[in-house]
């Protein structure tokens, strides 16, 4: 089929998709984790940007509120609006230019997609997203981030222009000094159209997974490695006092490996039925040793076989390969289908709540023993993934996460339970106390896509984003009347009051708020105030 084929197929799936397919184009819709529930005026999905252009002529005319999204692979109602959802669906063309320095991509090409199609003709870009499901467009919007300091690690560092439908319907194409601020552009100075990135001969990547005592986290051991190696990123498991370390090394294409990475793994559903019924029965039982088994378990999966798990690495015949050879987007990034938060997959709720924020690399040791100690209090275990760090180097992107500064992120996910209210999950204390830790000592700055609606205040935002203001003045500019505004942005730059969902109960239980009455929490709980810290736990 020739491209021009191709393209005209496209546009006839689109047009047959926007015509027929309600459920599809249904004005309601949630987040991947089913958590964010939104409830706009329609979808529409456009195939051009002539009708994006006049989507948001009309929305600006009759003072109506627009809101692109992709996968909906965000946790936060970054993703929401009252007005007109625009899908990006029908966007997913991709062009390699004449000279073979830049690929454009439509904003919704997912990345995994665009990874395989610059593959295929000999390119590469120089990092990714851990989940390729995302579209370009999303993969800026929250600066989604892969792990590396000795190159950039979010896409949104790679763009070397972009096309954006502003507030007024005009298409700018956003160039030079100006690129720093549209970046990480979190939905609010325009719908998407096109990005163009800088691209790379292609690569493979030889990695390597390997324990390490924890002691390497304070004693300089992982910072040395992650300025060493092309791709570095570490698993800390508390409860077993190890750190599984990733060393990453681009080698080229001839190199011998076809393997992939199993970080984020297809799921059958007996398979997901069986892990929320084992989970649930540990939490109902709270038993603390159980789930340290669990956690040890997860730690040896990383670099070993074990029962429970696939091959956190695995060559074609699905066997163990570590260390481990093959292209990026088999081994840097993940895609599933299905996923186990899949609710076609996932009967019964294994809804996760994804803890994630960016922290200046000088404060690891510290971030380090206040945990250790946090814990030593409230004991807590992280029996699917540990604690996650990842390391990017200073961007200029004025809303990333790593803005003027080398940043650890540090990532961790605590499924909720069936009935929290009148159950909650182990290790809450511990939870709540390490992210509000983050936030007041250690100048955290939460990921776009992730985290509970408190940590999307003005309050946090504006101490940890110094070019908040400069921000909010170019969002005037060039959305005058608000029509990219929703919830999220008027809490970050207004300091207006979230208007929570009124299905959420117990507010602090999945941090939509800090707590500040027992109510908050969950029932038999106690809301427990010190040392400026706030959080559920039971008496005594």
């Amino acid at each position: 089929m020739t491209k021009r084929a191709q393209f005209l197929a496209l546009l006839g799936a689109c047009a047959l998709l926007s015509s027929s397919m309600g459920e599809e184009l249904s004005s309601k819709y949630t987040s991947f984790n089913r958590y964010i529930s939104c409830n706009s005026q329609k979808m529409v999905q456009p195939s051009s940007v002539f009708e994006m252009q006049r989507i948001v002529r009309n929305a600006y005319s009759n003072r109506q509120h627009v809101k692109g999204i992709g996968h909906l692979h965000s946790a936060s109602d970054i993703i929401c609006t009252d007005g007109v959802v625009v899908n990006t669906d029908c966007l997913r063309d991709i062009k390699i230019s004449r000279n073979r320095e830049t690929v454009t991509a439509q904003a919704g090409v997912r990345v995994v997609d665009l990874l395989k199609h610059l593959n295929a003709n000999g390119l590469g870009i120089v990092n990714m997203p851990n989940f390729g499901e995302v579209t370009v467009a999303g993969a800026l919007g929250t600066g989604a981030h892969g792990s590396s300091l000795k190159h950039v690690t979010a896409m949104s560092d790679m763009v070397v222009s972009m096309r954006v439908v502003t507030g007024t319907g005009e298409l700018k194409t956003i160039t030079g000094s100006l690129l720093d601020a549209f970046r990480v552009h979190i939905g609010a100075v325009g719908l998407v159209y096109d990005v163009t990135f800088k691209v790379i001969p292609a690569y493979k990547v030889h990695v390597q997974n390997y324990p390490v005592p924890e002691s390497q986290l304070l004693d300089g051991t992982l910072e040395a490695m992650a300025e060493e190696y092309d791709l570095f990123q570490a698993w800390w498991f508390p409860g077993t006092s190890t750190v599984v370390a990733s060393n990453g090394t681009y080698v080229p294409v001839t190199q011998k490996g076809e393997d992939r990475w199993n970080f984020i793994s297809s799921m059958d559903p007996k398979d997901v039925t069986g892990l929320v019924n084992s989970f649930e029965q540990v939490q109902a039982t709270r038993n603390l040793t159980e789930l340290r088994l669990m956690e040890a378990d997860g730690e040896r999966s990383f670099w070993t076989t074990t029962a429970t798990k696939l091959p956190i690495y695995a060559n074609p015949s699905g066997g163990l390969s570590n260390p481990a050879v093959g292209f990026p987007h088999d081994m840097m990034t993940q895609t599933c289908n299905p996923c186990f938060w899949d609710p076609t997959v996932n009967k019964v709720p294994f809804d996760i709540r994804d803890i994630s924020m960016g922290f200046p690399m000088e404060h690891l040791k510290d971030v380090v023993r206040d945990i250790q100690e946090i814990l030593k209090r409230y004991p807590a275990y992280f029996p699917f993934n540990g604690i996650w760090f990842r390391f990017s180097p200073p961007t200029n992107g004025w809303m990333s996460l790593s803005y003027g500064r080398k940043t650890v992120h540090i990532e961790f996910i605590t499924p909720s339970r069936i009935d929290n209210i009148n159950d909650p999950r182990l290790g809450l204390e511990a939870t709540q106390l390490i992210g509000q830790t983050l936030i007041n000592k250690y100048d955290a700055r939460p990921h776009w896509g992730k985290n509970g609606q408190y940590y999307f205040s003005h309050e946090v935002r504006a101490a940890a984003h110094p070019k908040l203001k400069d921000f909010a003045r170019l969002v005037r500019r060039y959305d005058p009347r608000g029509v990219f505004s929703n919830d999220f942005t008027n809490r970050i730059f207004n300091d207006i009051p979230s208007k929570l969902n009124p299905a959420i109960k117990h507010c602090a239980l999945e941090d939509s708020c800090l707590c500040s009455s027992d109510n908050d929490c969950a029932n038999g709980q106690v809301c427990a105030k010190e040392d400026g810290f706030r959080f559920c736990t039971f008496p005594n």
